[in-house]
């Protein structure tokens, strides 16, 4: 849009955005933090000055073709006229109707380029971050092709326990074409430590609502939280003087399979009923129950010898005294395995629920003066601040299904659901052998 003959266009005076009391550390403020970040990492913007104060602009190659594409497609002198204005009505807003991208279908040379940027179909687009996200997308593609509705389950729920089990809702293997191995492997790896998160999320949110339901939001010690989570199981408590080796191990026997994931017992059920019963504030027990089970559930799967692998990590990256899949793996190997359940609950709930809390709340409060606490240290004694339901990460598999949709890779059928249109099968297939 309105490209001049300099290599780069100003997009924000970032002069408002100095200063002690910014919200932002990011001096392009959110500009910076939720657009420039991610459209540098593209290409479609880059500096235009370097420097202090370097100024944002259109990278020369990219950032221009598509600018140019834009603008010859939706009416940019209108857009301009708005923004000078002091108000703006509903009617003005709808003769920006082409700005949607829902219009990309129809605009040839823009959808092309948005192809080339997202699929990497030329060497230009070719980047070494552009593989993966073109396996991601060919890989949501490939699943959109092989799977209908289900009321039960949204598109994007679908994708993460599918990849998570390798397996599609009617529990038949999802096999895939070798050159999306790699990215279905990532993906199961990012649902596993879902899970994982979820499952500690669930113990943490539990203890801080027992002390605040019956003991007046107030804990004496971080070590006290043992007593309060073994005092919310309800079945797994007749496992507590069981060594948690020989639960795992009888689980292993009667688990349901890993592409049974529609089963209640299965581990992604068990992480959706979490996100439920934070979302419906539940009681604590419920919390408690269903991380314990799940916890043990991913025990008996096992964890990868390099659950990691297929991400580019540094080799000191994951510090052995953070929660990840490799810590995991590791105290369960030698810690966790001798113990009763009742010593590894006491442990989880306190070590990696409270210490680590507040471990992590002081460290944001030292390194970004930021108070992150939701229990509070006092003098003798602890405070809930407040209880934080179980939450997901985003993602963003939904904001890539709506792009395939823009891109008229994909259509919505007469039920909601996604399927491919003929361009998106041509664009599956091409990915497949390039």
């Amino acid at each position: 849009m309105r490209v001049p003959e300099s290599d780069a266009i100003v997009l924000d005076d970032h002069a408002a955005m100095e200063g002690e009391g910014r919200y932002f550390k990011n001096r392009l403020g959110g500009l910076g933090q939720y657009y420039f970040g991610p459209l540098r990492d593209l290409r479609v913007l880059d500096f235009a000055s370097g420097g202090e104060g370097a100024i944002p602009g259109y990278d020369k190659e990219r950032g221009r073709a598509l600018a140019e594409a834009f603008g010859a497609g939706v009416p940019q002198d209108d857009f301009f006229h708005l923004l000078e204005k002091s108000r703006i009505r509903s009617k003005d807003l709808d003769g920006l109707k082409e700005f949607c991208p829902c219009n990309l279908r129809v605009r040839r040379a823009e959808r092309s380029l948005l192809l080339d940027l997202f699929l990497a179909r030329s060497d230009s687009y070719q980047a070494p971050e552009a593989g993966s996200r073109r396996a991601s997308l060919a890989l949501v593609l490939d699943l959109v092709g092989r799977t209908n509705w289900h009321e039960d389950y949204t598109p994007e729920s679908v994708f993460r326990a599918s990849a998570y089990s390798r397996s599609l809702p009617d529990g038949t293997p999802w096999a895939v074409h070798a050159s999306l191995l790699r990215a279905q492997r990532g993906w199961a790896t990012y649902q596993t430590n879902e899970l994982l998160s979820l499952a500690l999320q669930a113990l943490f949110a539990a203890v801080l609502g027992a002390v605040t339901r019956d003991l007046a939001g107030r804990l004496q010690s971080a070590a006290a939280a043992g007593d309060v989570c073994l005092g919310l199981l309800t079945p797994t408590g007749r496992l507590l003087k069981r060594r948690v080796a020989d639960v795992v191990s009888e689980l292993r026997t009667s688990m349901p399979a890993l592409s049974a994931w529609q089963d209640r017992a299965h581990e992604m059920q068990r992480g959706w009923r979490i996100l439920e019963a934070g979302a419906e504030a539940s009681a604590p027990e419920v919390l408690v129950e269903e991380g314990v089970q799940l916890l043990l559930t991913l025990l008996a799967r096992g964890v990868d010898e390099n659950p990691y692998r297929e991400f580019e990590f540094e080799p000191d990256h994951f510090d052995a005294r953070e929660v990840h899949l490799l810590s995991f793996k590791q105290a369960w190997s030698s810690i966790w395995a001798e113990m009763t359940v009742e010593e590894w609950v006491r442990w989880l709930s306190v070590r990696w629920g409270i210490q680590r809390h507040l471990m992590v709340a002081l460290r944001k409060l030292r390194g970004e003066r930021r108070d992150t606490f939701r229990i509070r240290p006092l003098e003798r004694e602890l405070r809930v601040v407040e209880v934080p339901p179980p939450a997901a990460t985003v993602p963003r598999v939904g904001k890539a299904l709506q792009i395939l949709r823009d891109l008229d890779l994909t259509e919505i059928n007469g039920r909601g659901w996604p399927k491919l249109t003929s361009s998106g099968t041509k664009e599956l297939e091409a990915c497949l052998v390039s």
